[in-house]
């Protein structure tokens, strides 16, 4: 071998090992993050499934910051060690940062009432010759609670946020009354987005029609008991949630869709009812009641054959807990 090419190959191995080790000077502190941020949110979704702590996961959108933090720690080289030791404290507090939301560091902050409105609105049925109802809700990221009530209206929403006002429309086709509640915004989203806004959901639906159901939020937390309704489907799409769904006997078969990402669900059937279930996701804790395996991701309660009142429940979730509960 020549002396040129001896040379030439000698040189390129530190060629290769400098990009290597450039390559990770860029990406040393964004790997600190990721890593310390899946080890804390596998810890807290361990301790969640254990009862050890309460998880907040519909806080997670408040924390959006930090993924810009995150991107702008894995696009710098520290190659000074004082740096270094900055971006571990700065990957550690944000960490810490994500901690406290998810164990309902939030909910110790007040927002000012001056800040909050409240709105209210009321869907009158639109003629006798209504049979039936659909109701819809676009939430947003919020708290819900639905529940039904002796009432002439369809629905009463009330909504307090300091973030949207409420809309709403009603519309009739054949014998069916249409009614969708939505939040518009105030164009005070900079202040509220980095104050944290605060929209709260108070809904009421009438017992006196078979009722269809459509919820759509964001992250949120949602009570939803609807045993007091004559009940023909509920579908709930939503984010990082907790969510409580009540069902009643009130009708011969209801219908229940639920589509949710990272979130802790709990339903809650009547005693006597036949309950299926179809699971599509990462269930990573379920405890469901007297349902037993009956086909692939498919579970049935025994009496579901011959039950007078049954309720059919597809659940399309991510990493999740999901419990079903007799009463």
């Amino acid at each position: 071998m020549s002396e040129e090419a001896e040379k030439k190959e000698t040189n390129e191995v530190p060629k290769k090992e400098q990009s290597y080790h450039k390559h990770h000077e860029y990406n040393w502190a964004s790997k600190v993050f990721w890593g310390l941020l899946l080890i804390l949110i596998g810890g807290l979704a361990l301790a969640g499934n254990f009862g050890l702590a309460t998880i907040e996961w519909s806080s997670l959108w408040r924390l959006w910051p930090l993924f810009i933090v995150a991107a702008g720690l894995s696009i710098l080289s520290f190659k000074n060690i004082i740096w270094k030791i900055i971006s571990v404290i700065l990957s550690v507090a944000a960490v810490a940062a994500i901690a406290w939301v998810l164990l309902g560091g939030f909910k110790q902050i007040n927002i000012s009432v001056d800040t909050l409105k409240n709105y209210n609105e009321t869907i009158q049925v639109a003629s006798s010759e209504i049979k039936s109802a659909e109701v819809s809700i676009d939430a947003g990221a919020s708290e819900v609670y639905i529940a039904t009530a002796d009432q002439i209206g369809i629905a009463t929403a009330d909504l307090t946020s300091n973030f949207a006002i409420l809309e709403k429309t009603s519309s009739v086709f054949d014998s069916i009354q249409k009614v969708d509640f939505s939040m518009k915004s105030e164009n005070r989203w900079f202040n509220n987005w980095f104050g944290g806004f605060k929209n709260k959901w108070d809904v009421k639906l009438t017992r006196n029609l078979p009722l269809s159901l459509n919820v759509k939020a964001g992250a949120c937390d949602a009570d939803i008991d609807l045993s007091g309704a004559k009940l023909n489907t509920v579908d709930i799409d939503m984010g990082a949630s907790n969510l409580t769904l009540k069902l009643g006997k009130n009708q011969s078969l209801a219908n229940v869709n639920i589509d949710s990402g990272v979130s802790s669900i709990t339903i809650r059937v009547p005693a006597e009812s036949g309950v299926k279930l179809f699971t599509e996701g990462g269930l990573s804790s379920k405890e469901l009641a007297d349902l037993k395996r009956s086909g692939d991701k498919t579970y049935e309660s025994n009496n579901y054959d011959s039950a007078s009142q049954k309720i059919n429940i597809s659940a399309k979730i991510g990493v999740s807990s999901f419990t079903i509960e007799r009463y």
